[in-house]
């Protein structure tokens, strides 16, 4: 695979992400009955960057996935987690259901996926925490 490859599959996983979390956002705007002016006003955050959110075309800061997120009475990790779970099924793969026991794996996991990470890209990743100080050469 060569170095223009692997920037194309992260540039497909990004654009597919930013599909996955307008999708969400759309979900969940709706399921509380919200015009995007109601929600505008909630996290102040542009109708029309809401807009472009739910459409795809604009990926948002994380800051301003909490701050909608706020708007519903969630945290950060409940819209991500969302659009993970959209991830999963759009790349053929169950969504793994979040649990207690793995809660901290799941909110890392919906964070490499807003990094442009693919499902299929999770498994070559060694993701177990450091197991004490790196080595440095020059020790």
């Amino acid at each position: 695979m060569t170095s223009e490859d692997v920037v194309d599959i992260h540039r497909r996983a990004l654009s597919d992400y930013r599909i996955a979390l307008g999708l969400e956002f759309r979900d969940r705007r709706q399921r509380a009955s919200y015009s995007f002016d109601q929600l505008a006003e909630r996290c102040r955050i542009p109708a029309e960057t809401l807009r472009a959110y739910e459409r795809g075309a604009a990926l948002p800061q994380l800051v301003r996935v909490e701050s909608v997120a706020k708007a519903y009475g969630e945290g950060l990790f409940g819209p991500l987690s969302g659009a993970a779970r959209y991830v999963f099924r759009a790349s053929g793969l169950p969504a793994p259901a979040p649990t207690a026991a793995d809660a901290t794996t799941h909110a890392l996991h919906s964070l490499l996926f807003y990094s442009g990470v693919t499902p299929g890209q999770l498994g070559e990743l060694d993701l177990s925490p450091a197991s004490g100080r790196a080595s440095n050469p020059d020790d």
